[in-house]
């Protein structure tokens, strides 16, 4: 939905999301921000 509130159309795969390249910076705040919220913690990614 906070895609969907700055006008970028998000399609989710399983446990991913597709959007436009461009907009790849915003999707992954978005996503660790949500992970944040449900889990407790910030995610470990190498």
């Amino acid at each position: 939905m906070q895609l969907h509130g700055h006008g970028i159309l998000g399609l989710p795969v399983h446990d991913s999301v597709i959007v436009e390249k461009q907009h790849h910076d915003l999707l992954y705040q978005v996503m660790m921000e949500e992970y944040e919220k449900v889990m407790g913690f910030e995610p470990v990614l190498k």
